[in-house]
């Protein structure tokens, strides 16, 4: 069973630029890293060391879409659609993890209105714990370092539904929900609308954000129940995070609660920390440091320690050259592996036994670059 919570947002949706009516834009990441992994510690034991190519390491790589068209009285309607990219692979042109072809369901994809009454939009969302963890460790959505990849995560959402206020003196509010999230993990064989809603996993979102100067904070909210189920399972998490700009650093700090319930019974109880900082080296580079811990509060006992550090340079606007250094320490019945936006396995963060197929060990190394346009 695949312990997943979902979360929702549309980040920096509603400050999009305005685009003109019926205008297009096309954008994309194109990422590629060498990673050099290997290491044991804790239950983590017999690893194989590990180099390779991979693909969106610092940011999964991405070709999308995007537009608005004026409808005027300071309304727009707006869409965006997205589609992962592999890089390193023969099928370059397909989705990545996705059987299908461009466009299948790899990625965000929305449509909606925004205006001055705020942003609604409906499609398949993009998560808001998941941005929370990528904004306040400062690691984006991947590298050697981030703390993320040691907490399941589903980092979008299937048949949602967003609103997100206007700005009232730096405050904001996000409210999302889903009939149902795409989680088929959460009861085996449940497929969406296979028997009406029996087992779909309605997530209800809400979430308070502040961005004012040089702080930034954010508290979320967010719980998914499976419906119509005698015993049916319960997530439920909540997370808050702060970002202060002290001109020479920016420090991070980060708290995530998570549970998972049946009737009668607590499956999954853990907590999240993380503490980050960056600072600038000249006009065109920066150092980070990151340190997590995932302390379980189950018999499992499954804790673990990370830190992390990184440095990159902007050859351009688009173009950045980086690298990254990642290190777990397992503790108790910890079992916790380096997992990288390229070479992801199929139970984030934990590995099934030792030696497990996604076994990357425990520390890692990357270099790459990336470019946008």
């Amino acid at each position: 069973m695949q312990k997943k919570l979902i979360a929702l947002a549309i980040a920096g949706l509603a400050a999009a630029p305005a685009f003109a009516a019926d205008n297009v834009t096309i954008y994309g990441i194109l990422d590629e890293g060498l990673v050099f992994s290997g290491g044991d510690s804790g239950k983590v034991t017999n690893t194989k060391s590990r180099h390779a190519l991979d693909n969106g390491v610092l940011s999964p790589s991405r070709l999308g879409f995007k537009g608005a068209e004026d409808l005027g009285n300071g309304i727009k309607a707006i869409f965006e659609i997205e589609t992962g990219l592999q890089m390193d692979r023969a099928n370059a042109g397909t989705t990545v993890g996705q059987a299908g072809g461009l466009f299948s369901t790899s990625r965000h994809s929305y449509m909606g209105l925004t205006g001055g009454f705020g942003t609604f939009v409906a499609g398949r969302l993009d998560g808001a714990r998941y941005a929370n963890y990528a904004k306040y460790d400062q690691s984006g959505a991947g590298t050697a370092r981030n703390i993320a990849s040691m907490v399941n995560q589903t980092d979008r959402a299937d048949n949602a539904m967003a609103y997100i206020s206007p700005s009232f003196s730096g405050f904001s509010v996000l409210l999302a929900y889903s009939a149902n999230a795409g989680l088929t993990g959460l009861s085996a064989g449940t497929t969406d609308e296979g028997v009406g809603n029996v087992g779909d996993g309605r997530l209800l979102t809400a979430q308070l954000n502040y961005d004012n100067g040089p702080l930034s904070a954010s508290l979320d909210h967010e719980e998914i129940e499976q419906q119509k189920l005698a015993a049916p399972l319960k997530y439920k998490t909540s997370n808050v995070g702060a970002l202060y700009d002290f001109g020479v650093a920016k420090v991070g700090l980060f708290y995530d609660k998570n549970t998972l319930d049946v009737p009668g019974a607590r499956l999954v109880d853990y907590n999240v920390w993380i503490a980050s900082v960056s600072a600038p080296v000249g006009a065109n580079a920066k150092v980070f440091f990151s340190y997590g811990s995932v302390d379980d509060k189950t018999v499992a006992n499954q804790d673990g320690r990370k830190w992390g550090i990184g440095a990159q340079y902007n050859m351009s606007k688009r173009t950045t050259l980086y690298t990254d250094f990642g290190q777990i320490n397992n503790r108790n019945n910890g079992g916790y592996v380096m997992q990288l936006a390229g070479n992801a396995g199929a139970v984030p963060g934990l590995q099934a036994a030792s030696n497990g197929t996604a076994n990357y060990g425990v520390r890692a190394l990357d270099l790459g670059i990336r470019h946008s346009f």
